[in-house]
């Protein structure tokens, strides 16, 4: 007769089965209530592929070695277990035999779906430590910004993680300019680039302003032009109006033309 529990206790067996949480009690405990009631197994089968589904890992086949073991731990029953499973389930078979049966059984698939418990955590694993394509031909970029004929020198760097928009902007050596002037960096962006700029096909990035050693830092939120590196043509900084930065009026000072 299989041994009722409570469905909460049964979930978090199941749930700990799988996620290879339990204890030794707990672990010894699942296995006598598999061997009463083998629809335990499929919970264990049913939680098992929710997780593979959700996590996107790929059926394997199982290792010859361990399917070997397996195989020859059945085989090694004794006869008279081995040679009832080949009877009708409808006829008597001796009670001891029967639970005898039952365990060999249940330990088998307990052995089996542990296995493919390690290897779907193995999997997860090598995901998660395998580099993300998208990821690495997106890494962090740094530009520096020189001064052009407008400008009186100067350099400002902009590091760039289009992964996230972010970046940092700093500035060294850059002249001193009166209070009520800006320096403003621009993206500047490629013919018919799908984005909304100015008159001027730029994007107001960020205002900025440095001490009396020309030295300023910035943090930087990037337009999303930037999650398509070929729309963006060039980084430029001009002096604006602190009061009206975005009439962009002044000529560039610096400039990084990241497509020449």
């Amino acid at each position: 007769m299989s041994r009722s529990i409570p469905s909460d206790k049964r979930s978090s067996l199941v749930a700990g089965f799988v996620l290879n949480t339990l204890d030794e009690l707990e672990a010894k405990e699942f296995g006598q209530l598999v061997a009463s009631d083998p629809t335990l197994l499929e919970d264990v089968a049913q939680l098992q592929q929710s997780l593979e589904t959700s996590y996107g890992i790929e059926e394997v086949a199982p290792p010859p070695m361990l399917r070997d073991r397996l195989l020859t731990s059945f085989s090694n029953q004794p006869p008279e277990l081995a040679a009832s499973s080949d009877l009708p389930r409808s006829q008597t078979q001796p009670k001891r035999l029967r639970s005898r049966l039952t365990a060999a059984v249940a330990t088998l698939a307990i052995a089996l779906t542990l296995s493919n418990y390690l290897w779907w955590q193995s999997s997860r694993q090598q995901m998660a430590q395998a580099p993300d394509s998208a990821v690495s031909d997106r890494q962090t970029q740094t530009y520096k910004l020189d001064a052009t004929e407008a400008g009186e020198g100067g350099t400002v760097l902009v590091e760039i993680d289009p992964a996230t928009l972010t970046g940092t902007l700093i500035a060294s050596d850059l002249p001193p300019i009166s209070a009520d002037q800006v320096y403003v960096l621009w993206t500047v962006l490629a013919p018919n680039a799908p984005y909304t700029t100015d008159s001027q096909s730029a994007i107001l990035t960020t205002t900025f302003t440095v001490d009396s050693q020309g030295e300023g830092q910035k943090t930087l939120s990037l337009p999303s032009a930037f999650e398509q590196p070929s729309s963006v043509a060039a980084l430029g900084i001009t002096i604006e109006s602190a009061n009206a930065p975005q009439a962009h009026q002044g000529v560039p000072v610096l400039m990084n033309l990241l497509q020449s």
